[in-house]
């Protein structure tokens, strides 16, 4: 805080020599504003007390606290994303900037990629950067999202397959499907299995998606196929193993250490032919279902006492959570980029 603005605070006759209780605590746009909200001012002149301070690690207030629009940017490729007006949307992370890095060093394998599926297309710069980067005659988004096809269609500012008027249909029969086409490109708003299964014909030359890798729990296959949370945990990821041939020649994905600490994805992985084009050991900064995986007793428990490597297709990975002390990070994982072809 500037001087000035220090100087301010002092002349302001709402605050007194003596703390006070700050009843009407709100969220601010601006955090100066936030910062000063928070804070009363006792009789010491160079000190600032925090009233009733919380932790901002807490998912819940950091999803109240809308930064400046995030821009993302990688070989010559960009996107903005502002969260304060796409609040629902998941921005890039390491593994969007990991995704584009290996596609590029491995463009010879996806150079007759024509058309491509993005399943759970999130900040869509992975789709961004393929457009960009590729030939590519016919693209599908996807995801259950709103916002996402919203931002997609809008303020991503996507390569243009052809010039298109917009075009928006809705399919109530057999499921709930908004189908939005736009300059080449078709954006599903729905459950992306069902897309995949009913909408896409013939298949696409590559299927991407990064899903949800952290198991839910060892009794995963119990859960109910209608359930909300049937496709988090390592269903998904599992799912695409066993069907993706259904759909695309290729599929590009991710695949952790975590989730190998499920059997099941062991048995998938290894029915397929795969190569691992690149990995990764990186700090665990996960959240699932809002919570801090960290947090998760259940899941920590699941995850530490399986450590261990395993050989699949004479490929080796590591189970689990990572012991690596080179820093100061306790828990990682091993990502790993994986190419799989029918």
């Amino acid at each position: 805080m500037t001087k000035t603005r220090m100087n301010k605070l002092r002349k302001n006759k709402t605050l007194k020599n003596k703390p006070q209780n700050i009843t009407n605590f709100k969220f601010s746009d601006n955090l100066e504003e936030l910062f000063i909200s928070s804070c009363i001012k006792c009789k010491h002149p160079n000190k600032i007390y925090i009233n009733n301070p919380v932790l901002m690690s807490d998912p819940k207030l950091i999803d109240k606290i809308y930064s400046q629009p995030r821009k993302t940017e990688f070989d010559g490729v960009s996107a903005i994303l502002d969260n304060k007006k796409y609040p629902k949307i998941f921005g890039s992370n390491i593994d969007t900037i990991f995704f584009c890095h290996v596609i590029k060093k491995n463009k010879n394998k996806l150079k007759n990629v024509e058309t491509f599926f993005e399943l759970g297309v999130g900040g869509g710069f992975i789709s961004k950067y393929i457009l960009s980067k590729f030939n590519i005659k016919k693209a599908f988004l996807n995801d259950i999202e709103k916002q996402v096809i919203d931002y997609a269609t809008t303020d991503l500012d996507l390569p243009k397959i052809s010039n298109s008027k917009i075009k928006t249909t809705t399919i109530t029969s057999p499921f709930n499907c908004n189908i939005v086409e736009k300059n080449g490109i078709t954006f599903f708003q729905g459950d992306g299995i069902n897309v995949l299964q009913h909408l896409i014909k013939p298949r696409v030359d590559l299927l991407v998606c990064n899903p949800p890798y952290i198991p839910s729990s060892k009794n995963e296959n119990d859960l109910d196929i209608n359930s909300p949370n049937f496709w988090e945990g390592t269903r998904l990821l599992r799912y695409l193993l066993k069907n993706f041939s259904t759909f695309a020649t290729k599929l590009l994905m991710i695949v952790s250490s975590l989730s190998l600490v499920n059997k099941f994805v062991i048995d998938e992985l290894s029915k397929v032919r795969f190569q691992i084009l690149e990995n990764h050991t990186v700090p665990i900064k996960v959240y699932s279902n809002g919570q801090n995986i960290l947090d998760n007793k259940h899941v920590m428990d699941l995850l530490t006492t399986n450590n261990k490597q395993i050989s699949i297709n004479n490929n080796t990975f590591n189970v689990g959570i990572v012991n690596d002390s080179n820093d100061d990070w306790k828990y990682k994982h091993t990502i790993y980029f994986v190419y799989i072809y029918a």
